[in-house]
C-alpha cells in the first residue's frame, strides 16, 4: 500500500463566491489547539494480504500426498461494482421518489439545526412568523427531543396540546392537522420526548409538501437523517460560543459520511453574533468547517469555508428580552424587534424563500414608454 503524505488540507480557492462568503486570507484556525497545527491521521503501513492466497496454502499442507493437488482461484468482484453497489444501498435508505415529484417552483423543505443554546428554535420561530406574515402558508415540523414547539404553541390550553400530541401520527396518514397558529402558520410537533412517530419521514414530509408551500424542520442531532437527506437545504446555526462548535462538527463529520453533508445545499447562521475580540464570523465558520478529533491527533474537512454561504443574526438585549417574553406568553412576534435585527432576519428569508419579495408587474402595450420604462425599473428591483 503506498504511504499517505502528511500535511495540511488541501488548499482552498483564493476566488469567494458571492455576498457573506468568508476570504482565503484567513488562515486555517484551529480554535481548540491554536499553537500546534493538526496533522491529518496516518494510516499504519502494512503489506497487502490476499486471504485467498493464504487459504489456498492451507488447503494445500493438508492434502494427502498421493491426492492430486487442485488449485482453487476464487471468483473475486470487481472492487469498483461492489462500491457503487455499497453507494446505491445507501442512497436508497434516504432517497424519496415520490417527494421530488411533489416539490413545484413554490414549494420548499429547509432544516435548520445547532448545538442547544445557539438559537435553532429562535431562528425557525421567528422566519416562520415572518413568513406567514407576507401570506406564504408556512409549517413548523418541530422533530426534536425537546420539542419547544409543544410548549410554545399550545398556550397551555388542553385541546391545542391535544392537537399537537396527534399532529405528527396524522401527518403519516396523509392528514395536515397540526396548531393553527395564524392564517398561514400551522405547527406540527408531539410531546417532548417520544420519538416513535417521527420515523415515518416519507409520509410525514410527503403530506407537508402537499398542504403547504414552505417547511422548516426543527432539528437536533437525534432527528434522523433522513428529514436532512431529503431537506433541499440544511442550515447550520451556531453561535459565537466556540466551545460548542466540537460537538457540532462530530455531528457534521457523521452527516458527511452518509452523504447527507454536501456543499451545494449546506448553508450556515451565524446566530447572537456579537463583536468578542479575536474571534469573527469568519473565524468561527473556520473552525466549522474542520472535525478535529478531541485528542488533536487529527483533522477532517467538513466543507469549503471560502465558498460556503452564510448569514447574520445579531445579538441585541432588547429583542432577547422581547424573545423571552413571547416565550412566556406562548405568542412569537416579530413586532418589537430593532430595525437592525428584521433587516438580518429579511436579508435571511430572502435566502431561505427566495420568492419572497419577488413579484410579476404586467402592462399593457397601450402604455408610453415612459410608463413602461418604469414599470421594467421596478420590475427589475424585485430579481
Amino acid at each position: 500500500m503506498p504511504k499517505r503524505g502528511r500535511g495540511r488540507p488541501r488548499k482552498e480557492s483564493e476566488e469567494n463566491v458571492g455576498v457573506g462568503v468568508p476570504d482565503d486570507h484567513s488562515p486555517d484556525i484551529d480554535l481548540f489547539n491554536i499553537s500546534e497545527e493538526p496533522e491529518e491521521e496516518l494510516e499504519p503501513e502494512t503489506d497487502e494480504i490476499n486471504l485467498f492466497e493464504i487459504e489456498a496454502e492451507e488447503e494445500k499442507n493438508t492434502n494427502i500426498v498421493d491426492e492430486p493437488k487442485v488449485e482453487v482461484k476464487p471468483v473475486e468482484q470487481p472492487k469498483q461494482a461492489n462500491m457503487l453497489e455499497e453507494q446505491e444501498n445507501k442512497t436508497n435508505v434516504y432517497r424519496n421518489t415520490n417527494l421530488y415529484s411533489l416539490l413545484t417552483r413554490d414549494k420548499k423543505i429547509v432544516s435548520f439545526v445547532g448545538t442547544t443554546k445557539n438559537g435553532t428554535s429562535f431562528v425557525v420561530n421567528n422566519l416562520a412568523e415572518l413568513f406567514s406574515s407576507m401570506g406564504i402558508s408556512t409549517a413548523i415540523l418541530d422533530v426534536t427531543q425537546n420539542r419547544n414547539a409543544y410548549y410554545v404553541y399550545t398556550k397551555n390550553q388542553e385541546q391545542l396540546r391535544k392537537t399537537a400530541e396527534n399532529s405528527i401520527s396524522k401527518l403519516r396518514r396523509n392528514i395536515a392537522d397540526g396548531v393553527k397558529v395564524n392564517k398561514n402558520l400551522t405547527v406540527y410537533t408531539a410531546i417532548p420526548n417520544s420519538r416513535e412517530d417521527i420515523t415515518d419521514v416519507d409520509n410525514i414530509i410527503s403530506t407537508l409538501v402537499q398542504n403547504h408551500s414552505l417547511v422548516l424542520i426543527d432539528c437536533d442531532f437525534e432527528t434522523p437523517k433522513n428529514y436532512f437527506y431529503n431537506s433541499q437545504e440544511i442550515y447550520l446555526v451556531q453561535s459565537m460560543d466556540v466551545l460548542t462548535i466540537q460537538p457540532f462538527t462530530a455531528f457534521l463529520r457523521d452527516l458527511k459520511a452518509n452523504d447527507i453533508l454536501e456543499e451545494d445545499r449546506l448553508k450556515i447562521i451565524i446566530n447572537k453574533e456579537i463583536k468578542v475580540g479575536g474571534i469573527s464570523p469568519k473565524v468561527i465558520i473556520g473552525g466549522m468547517a474542520f472535525y478535529n478529533d478531541p485528542a488533536m491527533s487529527f483533522m477532517t474537512e467538513l466543507f469549503d469555508r471560502t465558498k460556503v454561504k452564510y448569514n447574520i443574526l445579531p445579538f441585541e438585549g432588547q429583542n432577547y428580552s422581547k424573545y423571552l417574553e413571547s416565550l412566556v406568553n406562548c405568542s412569537i412576534s416579530i413586532k418589537g424587534y430593532t430595525k437592525q435585527f428584521m433587516g438580518k432576519l429579511k436579508e435571511l428569508a430572502s435566502v431561505v424563500y427566495p420568492l419572497v419579495g419577488k413579484q410579476v408587474y404586467s402592462y399593457k402595450d397601450s402604455f408610453s414608454n415612459e410608463t413602461s420604462s418604469t414599470l421594467d425599473k421596478m420590475k427589475n428591483g424585485y430579481k
